[in-house]
């Protein structure tokens, strides 16, 4: 049902303006004619609603009004990088910072601005979509720019595959479909006058053989009527040399904000309800800042639909990786093989989009494994070549035209003229994980490799959710257990596994072993003399802290300490050391965290409360002895290694037990990060299956692994 305060009268002046053009009779209109002219503008725009006022929505059965959805993304009208060699952009939080600078415009003040444009963007970030709003706002008599001056039309190029490209018989066409009487003189005095707002949607889809022509046929239709207002749209690469008349914007996609608010609007158009605003942000919160797999992609509305959809109030949890990756995978696939194979059977067509996968998925590995991130495009070009060779591909069959690397540019983007890198790592990842399930030989010696290369860690993670986790922990398990199975990290794990028993802050044990970790690397980190070893030391408390957030998301007793806070009022037992503040801290500043840290000692049931009031008392003594006074680096030192004896006795452990040289910090921080693929995998492989494996995480930080480097087998 078409909504009635859509359809207005407002074109009509335009529609009589137009007809009376065409012959000065016309201008002694009879009553009867002009309310023919009124009628026929108005069935044109209730067909033109009808035909692209709509938007259909994942997982939704039917499509809902554009309007109801539409949430204007952030453009720029200028050449930014996308991707800055100099750093990793988090999308909205850069989009953020560009609309506070103002560089950021709304998409209908730019359509004002420039009469001819080309609209570029990634894959689903609403290019189509914004032509569409485009053309509905130019029904809008409060916007009277664009209405009583211009009437749309909406082109998609990939109509006329199969036949000569002529832009002004599409638009005769486009009439005619909408009702409108006699469209062909009418059209013909339209683009003289220059009263038509042509949208062209698809362009970037057209097989290369054909897209230069039909370029040079837009050029020079655009020359013909340069009067009216052409607008086009396409992927993120380079600007046709022939359309250099037309400026270039770039639609970024949602700001947190706009995004936010398109998470209100499509909850209410699911559940016809407005959603209170503390729960848009809660779940805002989720996908946009605290899940880094989701949060590089939300700005993207195609993306931030298929993690929506995957969103899960009543768990607070999401399926995993795998299912969002795969479904945007299928979807930048699905779009570029044969948009209008008219001639190709499903079969056809299956082979094809199975063929292009196999080259992608062998292009990914190896960019990934070769540890860069830029490749010149000489090197994918090469590279492509090999595999399609390698495959034994027919480069004259008539399948390669879909698989060809003009069409790898849904994944791999130029940067500059020369350099070029994959669109979305964790698509390369996924990518990876495909190639891997083919190549169990690769997949062992790829185990070894994440040790060395935190950047497989995701590739795992995907290939967990696909395949399950028991083969891959199988064959990654011995490389992580053999880390700690040396003469000094044995006896230490063995000692944090019987120390733990009592700790009871969560109601996981492995959580529990690895808070007495945790606080254990926290003295180290403050009173041992280990300048050289704090950056080692500082990831391990990163690591551990990841593998409790993830054994115990609900637990929030480990939280960040802000450098700013100064007094010890403002920290409490809740809180982790921040390495960070370790520089310059004063001695003041030192024994008020050793207090903190004996209060969560004895929280922790780390230590008696016998012992903790000894400590407290001798750290309180050591303040007032101290306070006011000026102390020497030499004192200093004295009183540092002084307090970490006191720990030592009071954890009753012996100090040649935490004496771990800088090889032993590393394979401990190895052993941690492969705990946290462990656990990641684990997760994944259940919010697939629905599988529960917690047999694995018993054996983290046990002392079990005394009696072999492999704990647990499948």
């Amino acid at each position: 049902m078409i909504s009635t305060n859509l359809i207005s009268g407002v074109t009509f002046w335009v529609f009589k303006a137009l007809w009376e053009s065409r012959d000065e009779t016309y201008k002694l209109l009879s009553k009867q004619l002009k309310q023919s002219i009124f009628h026929a503008s108005k069935e044109y725009q209730a067909s033109y609603i009808a035909r692209h006022g709509f938007i259909k929505l994942e997982e939704l059965s039917s499509s809902v009004e554009l309007s109801k959805v539409y949430v204007a993304p952030a453009l720029v009208d200028q050449s930014i990088p996308f991707y800055p060699l100099s750093k990793k952009v988090i999308h909205h939080k850069e989009i953020d910072y560009l609309k506070r600078l103002k560089l950021a415009y709304d998409g209908l003040e730019l359509a004002q601005k420039h009469k001819h444009m080309i609209v570029r963007g990634e894959p689903g970030i609403g290019k189509t979509t914004f032509l569409q709003k485009l053309g509905l706002e130019a029904f809008n008599e409060v916007n009277h720019s664009l209405a009583n001056a211009h009437i749309p039309v909406f082109i998609q190029t990939t109509k006329c595959l199969d036949k000569e490209f002529n832009l002004q018989s599409m638009i005769e066409e486009e009439f005619e479909a909408c009702g409108f009487p006699e469209p062909d003189g009418f059209v013909e005095s339209a683009l003289k006058r220059g009263k038509l707002l042509i949208l062209i949607d698809e362009l970037n889809i057209l097989p290369i053989a054909r897209r230069d022509h039909i370029v040079l046929k837009i050029k020079d239709f655009s020359d013909l009527y340069r009067d009216n207002r052409i607008v086009l749209a396409g992927r993120k690469s380079k600007r046709p040399h022939a359309l250099i008349h037309f400026q270039t914007v770039s639609i970024l996609g949602f700001s947190s904000t706009q995004a936010q608010n398109y998470i209100s609007k499509i909850h209410q158009v699911q559940h016809e309800e407005e959603i209170p605003p503390k729960v848009c942000q809660l779940i805002w919160q989720k996908i946009g800042e605290n899940n880094k797999a989701t949060k590089f992609i939300v700005h993207n509305p195609l993306y931030l639909n298929i993690v929506l959809s995957q969103y899960k109030t009543s768990s607070k949890i999401f399926f995993g990786k795998t299912v969002i990756y795969e479904k945007i995978l299928a979807n930048l696939l699905g779009k570029s093989v044969y948009p209008n194979a008219v001639d190709h059977s499903p079969s056809d067509l299956e082979s094809t989009g199975e063929t292009r996968l196999n080259i992608l998925t062998e292009i990914a590995y190896v960019c990934l494994k070769s540890g860069r991130l830029y490749f010149h495009k000489a090197e994918i070009k090469r590279l492509y070549t090999a595999i399609v060779k390698k495959k034994g591909i027919d480069k004259n069959s008539l399948d390669l035209n879909a698989i060809r690397e003009d069409y790898l540019a849904n994944f791999i983007v130029y940067v500059d003229k020369n350099l070029c890198q994959f669109n979305n790592l964790l698509i390369q990842q996924l990518l990876a994980a495909y190639y891997l399930m083919d190549n169990l030989k690769t997949l062992d010696e790829t185990a070894d490799q994440f040790l060395d290369t935190p950047a497989w860690g995701d590739v795992f993670i995907f290939l967990a959710g696909m395949q399950g986790a028991d083969y891959l922990i199988s064959i990654i398990q011995d490389g992580i257990f053999s880390k700690i199975n040396s003469p000094q990290l044995l006896p230490f794990i063995q000692w944090i596994s019987s120390i733990s028993e009592d700790v009871c802050i969560s109601l996981d044990q492995t959580a529990n072993r690895c808070y007495a970790v945790f606080m254990v690397f926290e003295i180290i980190l403050l009173f041992d003399n280990r300048n050289q070893d704090r950056h080692i030391i500082s990831n391990i408390l990163k690591q551990i802290k990841e593998i409790i957030t993830l054994l115990d998301p609900e637990c929030q007793i480990i939280t960040p300490l802000n450098s700013k806070v100064r007094t010890s009022d403002s920290v409490s037992i809740s809180h982790f050391i921040d390495p960070l503040i370790t520089r310059g801290l004063s001695l003041d500043r030192l024994l008020d965290l050793a207090e903190i840290l004996s209060r969560k000692a004895e929280s922790y049931r780390l230590i008696n409360p016998a012992k903790f009031y000894q400590l407290k008392a001798i750290i309180q003594h050591l303040k007032q002895q101290l306070r006011g006074k000026n102390v020497s680096v030499y004192h200093r030192k004295i009183c540092e290694k002084n307090l970490y004896k006191l720990w030592i006795q009071s954890l009753d452990i012996s100090d040649s037990l935490l004496n771990f040289t800088a090889r032993d910090l590393q394979s401990f921080y190895l052993y941690c990060r492969g705990t946290c693929l462990i656990i990641n995998c684990l997760k994944e492989a259940f919010y697939v299956s629905g599988e529960l494996r917690d047999d694995v995480t018993q054996a983290l930080f046990n002392s079990a692994v005394n009696s072999s480097p492999v704990v647990y087998q499948f």
